[in-house]
């Protein structure tokens, strides 16, 4: 159950498509078209833990009312052996489903074993990935090495590397490592341009001749497809666009990426798309290619630091004076003082399956408590969408509700089990803010000055 969330979603969904399998065999619902099941997290915890609006979208492949259609569906539902508790219909064609406690107990108990590993998925599969940034442009190689961070948790094998163009000295570059350095980028290399003269410009330029993609004008040479014109040869000079293709062509079809990522500002995407273009008549697929445009960064202080500007970056949030990475600091560290002031040396000689997390009951503990089984699923959405946004959105809503229970429940009580378990609970967002902040490579302070 390395991803809670995808494991019970699994689940679900195999309950759900063996009631219909089952209202299907004995005539209840006839449906001759294969239908995929989709399952949604409640925003709402009245509304149970998740849903679906599988009656809903039927309707239109059986000819039944949805409310049938979902009273049909939980007659067959066979819930027996799983998490799921209950599943009640709601309106006139969703279906509400209630998890057993068991699961956010077992979650919780899965985090305080799992600890620095929890949140990491395997996804990738130990895919190359080429994180490549054509310029040598701070803000967007920031955020791109919070998207390869994301990347790296979610099982890709990364590089990070900058391409430079022949007109940067070695002391500007010199100057722009250190500058990287101090916002906590360390670049995997430096790929100089005048590397491609030795022999990958040439052959890539004559590779794509003669497949009938170059068009010849006197002394310049054009690169022509039925959609994408670009000028590759100007009066004997190659132009930037056939230095970007002999780039990529090496590194797709001499060293083997699987996956090229490039980033860069808006301005640049469609050159992205010409050099895209030609990699695919030379044999890439178009799904093994992608431009991300990095976030506008019109609004940050020049003076910014290091971890400000990580989590701004890689937030939806878009105002500077935002405090969000300060609540996310002051939870963790709030929590780690409250550990360090209880009886820490027996929370962590006390074996997780002994904690008795029946005990917490209380709406803020509850509400902490289903939060806590979302970071390896917030790591893999961000790693799919590359939208680091989604996991730093997600340890603000972390904080803001540690705060509450903060706010609501004592810990230092006379009752041993709640507080071992409200204890318990604490080590787990603790475990969950500090591995967030630590794909993100932000800090985690266990004190505040």
């Amino acid at each position: 159950m390395a991803d809670p969330i995808q494991y019970i979603t699994e689940q679900i969904i195999a309950v759900l498509n063996r009631a219909l399998t089952a209202a299907r065999s004995d005539g209840s619902i006839t449906c001759r078209n294969a239908y995929e099941v989709k399952v949604n997290k409640t925003r709402d915890i009245k509304y149970g833990d998740f849903y679906t609006n599988m009656p809903i979208e039927m309707v239109r492949l059986t000819a039944r009312p949805s409310d049938y259609i979902a009273r049909t569906l939980l007659e067959h539902a066979d819930i027996s052996g799983t998490y799921i508790d209950r599943m009640e219909i709601a309106g006139s064609g969703f279906i509400n489903i209630f998890l057993k406690p068991k699961w956010f107990y077992d979650v919780l108990t899965l985090i305080l074993k799992e600890r620095d590993e929890y949140g990491r998925v395997d996804i990738g599969d130990n895919r190359k990935v080429l994180i490549g940034f054509p310029d040598i442009d701070m803000y967007s190689i920031v955020w791109g090495d919070c998207v390869a961070n994301i990347l790296e948790t979610a099982g890709y094998e990364v590089l990070r590397e900058c391409y430079v163009n022949s007109h940067k000295s070695m002391r500007e570059i010199n100057d722009e490592i250190v500058n990287l350095r101090l916002y906590g980028v360390v670049l995997s290399s430096w790929f100089y341009e005048q590397q491609l003269y030795d022999s990958d410009l040439q052959e890539t330029i004559e590779e794509l001749d003669i497949m009938g993609y170059v068009r010849h004008e006197g002394d310049d040479m054009w690169f022509t497809t039925d959609t994408h014109g670009a000028l590759i040869l100007k009066e004997g000079r190659f132009t930037n666009i056939a230095m970007r293709m002999a780039y990529y062509r090496r590194k797709i079809f001499k060293e083997g990426y699987d996956l090229i990522i490039e980033i860069g500002d808006r301005a640049s995407a469609d050159t992205f798309e010409t050099v895209r273009e030609a990699m695919i008549c030379l044999g890439c697929e178009l799904e093994h290619m992608e431009y991300l445009v990095s976030p506008d960064y019109s609004h940050l202080l020049e003076n910014i630091g290091r971890d400000a500007l990580r989590f701004l970056l890689s937030s939806s949030r878009d105002k500077e004076d935002d405090d969000s990475l300060f609540e996310v600091q002051y939870a963790y560290a709030r929590i780690c003082s409250i550990l360090r002031h209880m009886d820490p040396n027996r929370l962590a000689l006390m074996p997780p399956e002994e904690i008795d997390f029946s005990m917490l009951r209380h709406p803020a503990e509850q509400a902490l408590m289903r939060c806590l089984p979302d970071l390896p699923h917030k790591v893999r959405l961000a790693a799919q969408c590359r939208q680091p946004a989604i996991l730093t959105d997600y340890l603000v809503d972390v904080a803001d509700l540690f705060h509450k229970f903060y706010d609501e429940c004592r810990v230092r009580i006379n009752n041993n089990d709640l507080m071992y378990a409200r204890l318990g609970l604490l080590e787990a967002a603790r475990v969950v803010l500090a591995n967030g902040l630590y794909i993100l490579n932000i800090d985690a302070p266990e004190r505040l000055c």
